[in-house]
């Protein structure tokens, strides 16, 4: 029997072929009368799992065995000869009947032998067979499509076997050729991973990040350290660019400049792409400074003024202060551009649970009536371009400006799920909620920036966003991100 032929086999069809009418009831499967020609009973320490298949896991075996044990095994194995050792088989369809035989304690088991079954079509019965049983996990799927491309079918071809659409077979293709190792990765978590998680997860470029972000999947912190590798990656793409077209114009410095006359300008990494460097000339010497994962400043500095000599001068009279000094300026920026990144990459995982997650979520009438009215008490400041984004619109198609608590509530009944989205954009601008809540030197405030931020966070539970708790932990004061005041260790 071909591949062809098997994957057209129905459930019905495999009934026939069942020795549910040799068997007699109370004999477990043993010493029973076979069709002559068709199929033969296999001594079950000769049968071997097949090492291409897939399917890793087996769920049910004692329930099984259970059912093994009072009427026999109802259909028989597909085998094929083992070419390692003579007188062996290898199961093709049957892996988990073979486990609940071992497990019920029979001695043979019923086999149908196909002799000339090659390895690449053995490997495709075998996934076309779990597959329409719906046996596997979406890693295993994705191993099993690539391997049965890789045989020389086409994606037209499998989805007619498979019943999966084109869309899905592209989508664990794509799983497939991110090539992860999966061996620390839970057998429970692996049931749970979603094509979402792995499409996420393929927006990571490193691959080394990739592999380590994996181990978190079905965690608070999957999420979170995706968005953060991705924004680390623009970042240092967009870094590595400015730093291309500055080559040779201008020199890097660690620090802000603490002497001599200069001008300076700022280039924002998310709106200031296209903007132009100044002319160079020679009066003038460059250095340019990443303050940030996001802005980089430029400066311009007049030679006449420039007192770098004094200030290598002093560096030389006092070289263990300046050492000193240079060490807790470059303490101060770790910790200055790690809140900076963390800031962007929360402030980027709320606005992506806000345009998604909230179109299957809406709170009740009453709730948003209550947000409402508590967002614009005193204040009816909303950050349009947010709101826009959040709805698909741009600034120029929305009339929000003079939108007040009123309007608001009114919505709310009809248009819940934007009346949601209007709230966090009214959030994210009355409070400055994308600012962490600590001063200037990383010192942890607990006055109203806190507050804010709890209630900022108190909103998204209700719109059903899961904190994290690297986020409770920043809104509580207990992150590594502050610094500690030494008076408190006297």
């Amino acid at each position: 029997m071909s591949i062809t032929d098997i994957s057209k086999l129905s459930w019905n069809d495999y009934k026939k072929d069942t020795f549910a009418s040799v068997i007699s009831k109370g004999q477990k499967g043993k010493g029973k009368t076979m069709a002559a020609g068709l199929q033969k009973y296999i001594d079950i320490k000769k049968l071997r799992q097949h090492p291409k298949n897939v399917r890793k896991s087996y769920d049910g075996i004692e329930e099984l065995a259970a059912s093994v044990r009072e009427n026999g095994i109802l259909q028989n194995l597909t085998v094929v000869p083992d070419p390692a050792t003579d007188g062996y088989y290898l199961v093709v369809i049957g892996n988990r009947r073979l486990l609940a035989a071992r497990e019920a304690g029979l001695d043979k088991v019923p086999c149908r032998v196909e002799e000339n079954m090659g390895e690449g079509e053995q490997i495709a019965t075998m996934l076309l067979e779990n597959m329409q049983r719906k046996n596997l996990n979406l890693i295993e799927e994705s191993k099993g499509v690539q391997m049965t491309l890789d045989l020389g079918f086409d994606i037209d071809e499998l989805s007619k076997k498979t019943g999966l659409s084109k869309k899905s077979l592209k989508e664990r293709k794509k799983i497939a050729d991110l090539d992860l190792d999966y061996s620390e990765v839970p057998e429970e978590t692996m049931k749970q991973i979603t094509i979402a998680d792995m499409e996420k997860l393929a927006g990571v470029r490193d691959e080394e990040a990739r592999q380590e972000i994996l181990k978190t999947v079905g965690s608070d912190d999957f999420a979170y350290n995706i968005t953060k590798q991705v924004n680390k990656e623009r970042c240092e793409l967009w870094k590595n660019c400015m730093k291309g077209l500055l080559k040779g114009k201008a020199e890097e410095v660690f620090q802000s400049l603490a002497y001599g006359e200069y001008e300076e300008s700022d280039y924002y990494y998310e709106s200031d792409r296209e903007k132009k460097f100044p002319e160079f000339d020679d009066d003038h010497r460059y250095v340019y400074y990443f303050n940030n994962a996001t802005m980089m400043i430029l400066y311009s500095i007049n030679k006449a003024d420039d007192t770098a000599e004094a200030d290598a001068e002093l560096e030389e009279e006092d070289d263990s202060a300046y050492v000193k000094v240079l060490e807790e300026r470059k303490q101060k920026q770790k910790r200055a551009e790690a809140r900076s990144e963390e800031e962007r990459t929360l402030l980027a995982m709320r606005k992506n649970y806000m345009m998604s997650k909230t179109e299957q979520k809406s709170l009740p009438y009453n709730r948003l009536l209550y947000w409402v009215t508590y967002c614009w008490v005193g204040s009816e400041d909303i950050d349009d371009e947010l709101y826009a984004e959040l709805i698909g619109k741009t600034e120029e198609e929305l009339e929000v400006y003079d939108f007040n608590a009123l309007d608001a509530a009114r919505d709310a009944e009809f248009d819940p799920v934007n009346v949601i989205k209007l709230i966090y954009a009214a959030l994210e601008s009355r409070w400055h909620m994308s600012n962490l809540p600590c001063d200037f030197s990383g010192h942890f405030v607990d006055d109203f920036k806190a507050e804010s931020w709890q209630t900022m966070y108190n909103f998204l539970e209700e719109c059903g966003y899961k904190v994290s708790k690297r986020e409770w932990a920043i809104v509580g004061g207990t992150s590594d991100l502050y610094e500690k005041d030494e008076e408190e260790d006297d």
